[in-house]
């Protein structure tokens, strides 16, 4: 991405975050928050780009519901995908090492739900994630550094049955604090197609009636 179009896609997130932050939405979650929450966990997945590389997060998610309007919890998301780089090896002049790109995170969440009708649902979550990322070889961990991530996406789902749905979504990861000693371009859109189970609705449906 150009910086251009950097510059164009953060101006364009700060509008979005203006809009979304008028009174009638800020009325709305002081609202939901005066219901009494549930308590949900879900699975997460993102499908993203790392260095022009196809790359997959996974993650699960630990969350207060409040009245199918307003959630937030915390996270725990790593890379699960394979993806190695070759480095010089420093311990042996002129010979290359392959080394395995390592990135977990946690993150703390929250998410605005604009519409919910039946089966259907629409939301807008951001996440801000504190992590660390590395190179690994041989059980060793190079260049280990904190990061500090930032997600926003929009996202829907339809429940098939009450206890299971599909779920679909894109946004964009940015990168508020980088491990200057990974060489590798982690600001990149992300895509989710996703097989959600509702194990907080399972919960309380079989442990609260």
């Amino acid at each position: 991405m150009t910086i251009n179009k950097r510059i164009t896609f953060i101006l364009l997130m700060a509008l979005f975050a203006a809009n979304v932050t008028n009174a009638q939405i800020l009325d709305s979650i002081k609202t939901a928050l005066k219901s009494k929450p549930k308590i949900n966990i879900k699975g997460d997945n993102r499908n993203s780009f790392i260095s022009t590389r196809r790359a997959r997060i996974n993650g699960v998610k630990i969350m207060l519901e409040y009245n199918n309007k307003f959630n937030y919890g915390l996270g725990y998301n790593f890379l699960s995908s394979k993806i190695n780089k070759t480095l010089y090896n420093v311990e042996k002049q002129g010979d290359t090492i392959q080394v395995k790109l390592k990135m977990q995170y946690i993150g703390l969440f929250a998410e605005y739900i604009f519409y919910n009708e039946k089966k259907y649902q629409m939301s807008i979550p951001i996440q801000l994630g504190l992590g660390f990322n590395n190179y690994e070889y041989s059980n060793k961990i190079l260049n280990r550094r904190p990061i500090v991530i930032y997600e926003t996406s929009l996202q829907g789902h339809y429940k098939i049955i009450p206890w299971v749905g599909i779920g679909l979504g894109a946004g964009y990861r940015i990168m508020l604090l980088n491990n200057k000693n990974v060489d590798v371009k982690l600001n990149s859109p992300f895509y989710m197609i996703k097989i959600m189970i509702f194990f907080g609705d399972i919960y309380n449906d079989l442990f609260k009636h």
